[in-house]
């Protein structure tokens, strides 16, 4: 039998090794347990991180969008604008392309193309049509005495005159050449036509520009001839036609003494 020492040291050995037994499996199982906290927070860690870069990346694509409209609209913004001035300015050729670079009238070429359209659209519709042909009284004498450039004045001066006396954007006012002037008044009766060319001849001489050198007033004076058509027959074919009998009305105002009108309704 086992002494009592011996028994002694076995049982000490025995918690020895239960005690080393013990705290093995502490540590043991704190190691475990670290390792499941780290590898959690490492997923926390990994988590977080691409929750961040994914908010960072939609921020991003957002700012992206709003950069895009933004640049969208401003492109938008920039092609009407140079869309309106490449109309404006469109328009502003055209206009020059058909006016009178001295008077600001319109010029023979428009002149033509909108009689000869306004003839065939009146004609078409049966309504009336007229043309007056005027030109200023003694104007080689005027540019002889007060020179050309004063002439030049004088006619600027007359064209305004005359334009103030249409209203409607039909009406046109032209310079044919030199002294010479036309007016296409479309849809416009005899009695209506003979109102507005009294109304010209009156307006050009009440600008008051002196001309001494005239016989018929001691201003410049107009002579009017107008043509209207009032009802359209077949022995009418052609707006030429109807500019030679306004010229002829032309001189007959002119034979009348001038600083007048003369006019023939065409049944």
């Amino acid at each position: 039998m086992p002494s009592g020492g011996a028994a002694h040291q076995s049982a000490s050995a025995g918690a020895g090794v239960g005690a080393n037994s013990i705290h093995a499996l502490v540590i043991h199982s704190w190691s475990a347990h670290t390792t499941e906290i780290a590898i959690v927070f490492l997923v926390v860690l990994v988590e977080s991180v691409l929750v961040t870069a994914l908010i960072m990346a939609m921020r991003s694509r957002r700012r992206l969008i709003q950069q895009l409209q933004q640049e969208h609209e401003d492109m938008e913004r920039t092609v009407q604008k140079r869309t309106a001035e490449l109309k404006a300015l469109n328009t502003r050729l055209t206009e020059i392309s058909i006016r009178e670079p001295l008077t600001g009238v319109y010029n023979r070429r428009y002149l033509d193309d909108m009689a000869v359209r306004e003839f065939g659209r009146c004609r078409r519709a049966s309504v009336p049509l007229a043309i007056a042909v005027l030109d200023v009284d003694y104007f080689k004498q005027y540019n002889d005495t007060y020179g050309h450039q004063m002439g030049d004045e004088c006619l600027k001066q007359i064209a305004e005159a005359l334009t103030q006396c249409v209203h409607r954007p039909s009406d046109v006012v032209a310079r044919y050449g030199g002294d010479e002037f036309m007016v296409i008044l479309p849809s416009t009766d005899l009695i209506a036509a003979k109102i507005l060319a009294s109304r010209m001849v009156e307006a050009v001489s009440q600008l008051h520009i002196s001309h001494e050198a005239s016989p018929v007033a001691g201003v410049v004076t107009v002579s009017l001839g107008l043509a209207v058509v009032v009802r359209w027959t077949h022995e009418l074919e052609s707006v030429n036609q109807l500019f030679e009998l306004a010229d002829k009305q032309l001189y007959a105002a002119k034979e009348a003494g001038r600083n007048q009108f003369a006019a023939l309704g065409i049944p």
